[in-house]
């Protein structure tokens, strides 16, 4: 089997991808509530993320990765820059509200591609989105039953601008956050918070190679009555084997079958495909053949699979009979590595971490040199570096497109950057401003 190398982090898709997560918290007394005099004053970071108070949650937001596997680093180091602020409460990176009284609020976790497929040309992913679920699924217990995914009982609707009720599947809410022609963000709401890196690889993974197809009008669509959109998701949420579509056409057909039509268009028509491409591709069939003959063999790479053995296994013990689901379910999630479970099982080798501690550790303080985080990560850091080193009163003031140097109070404007582009890393912009700070 292909195994990650450290060269596929540097490789460039061509685009970019990233990740929101508003993370649900726990303070000491059991309120939903944790010190936001904590969070980074300035929302931007070294590593070119942001973190922010988002209607009573932290955000966590990635900067934009130029491939999936950065994607997993980044949400990683993003996981860990957030619990080393010491926000006086647990964080649990999930999607639902365990909260006495709080039962079933929802939150988000989002996905961000920068594409050139049309909002016309985008319903052609609907039976791609809907029936992925059976490998993006983090695993559910609010409800009662176990459910394959915390988000989809909150999406209700096909389009939409919502993203606090109402949840569609497709988000229509337009927020470049670039200005390169013909270029859009696709943002979509629809799916879980996931904890395996594995699965977080193949949800970005995935998505950006049929989104790819779709670009170069080489995805052949496949039949759907897209009516039976939101029906189709919710019924495959219910089940744990065995998932039937019935808006496909001309008969059902198997959400497994469905991701397969899928990864054999992407597996022929992309020539020349990178070395990562070809890991996550290689991957994507591999998780499908264990979810078709048994599912339970995905422990520790697909989210749902894995908190679904762990609640069995843990509830069938004398001592683990007084532990409720639900408790199992919201300590999966926790980003504390001393007590979450999910981390308790990369610790002991039983799931798959893709990428090292070190490598992780790194992006925490850096950004990726292959998107426009770059610029915006180096320049923070050099902000800092001026003021350690006597230089003068400087801020740097960012956004996801520009970076605004304040000198004593002032808008330098010769000194500030435009970055229309999440694909540039703008190095040349950046030296020049490492050159004008003598750094």
């Amino acid at each position: 089997m292909l195994k990650v190398t450290p060269s596929m982090l540097q490789e460039h898709w061509g685009t970019v991808t990233g990740s929101e997560h508003e993370l649900g918290v726990y303070n000491r007394s059991g309120a939903n509530n944790f010190d936001e005099t904590c969070l980074p004053a300035a929302e931007f970071i070294q590593n070119g993320g942001r973190i922010y108070d988002d209607v009573g949650h932290p955000e966590i937001c990635t900067p934009e990765a130029s491939n999936p596997l950065q994607l997993v680093a980044l949400e990683r180091a993003m996981e860990r820059r957030a619990v080393k602020l010491g926000l006086s409460a647990e964080l649990y990176k999930n999607c639902v509200d365990f909260a006495p009284g709080y039962q079933n609020n929802a939150f988000a976790a989002h996905e961000n591609y920068f594409t050139r497929v049309s909002s016309d040309s985008v319903d052609a992913l609907v039976p791609f989105l809907v029936s992925r679920i059976i490998f993006t699924g983090a695993g559910d217990t609010s409800l009662g039953d176990f459910t394959l995914s915390q988000r989809a009982p909150h999406i209700t609707c096909l389009r939409g601008e919502h993203s606090l009720w109402n949840r569609p599947l497709l988000h229509e809410r337009d927020e470049a956050m670039s200005s390169v022609p013909s270029w859009r963000r696709l943002h979509l709401i629809c799916n879980d918070a996931n904890m395996c890196a594995t699965a977080i690889l193949l949800k970005h993974g995935t998505t950006m190679l049929v989104l790819r197809l779709l670009e170069a009008n080489l995805l052949e669509p496949l039949p759907y009555n897209e009516f039976q959109a939101i029906d189709d998701l919710q019924r495959l949420n219910e089940q744990t084997s065995d998932w039937d579509m019935k808006g496909t056409r001309p008969r059902p057909m198997k959400a497994v079958d469905v991701q397969g039509f899928y990864l054999n268009q992407v597996a022929t028509k992309i020539s020349n495909a990178s070395p990562l491409e070809k890991f996550v591709i290689s991957m994507w069939r591999e998780v499908l053949a264990r979810l078709a003959t048994d599912p339970g063999e995905t422990f520790g790479i697909v989210d749902w699979t894995t908190k679904k053995a762990l609640i069995d296994q843990i509830r069938t013990s004398e001592e683990g009979k007084k532990y409720l689901p639900e408790t199992i379910d919201l300590t999966y999630h926790n980003l504390d590595r001393k007590v979450g479970l999910y981390f308790g099982l990369e610790d002991n080798g039983t799931a798959e971490r893709l990428l090292s501690p070190q490598v992780i550790g790194h992006f925490t303080s850096r950004a990726p040199r292959t998107t426009r985080a770059w610029a915006r990560g180096e320049a923070i850091r050099l902000a800092e570096w001026a003021r350690l080193n006597a230089w003068g009163e400087i801020e740097v003031h960012c956004t996801w497109q520009y970076i605004n140097v304040y000198i004593s109070g002032k808008l330098s404007h010769d000194m500030c950057l435009r970055m229309p582009d999440p694909r540039q890393s703008y190095g040349r912009s950046i030296s020049e401003f490492k050159r004008r700070l003598g750094a």
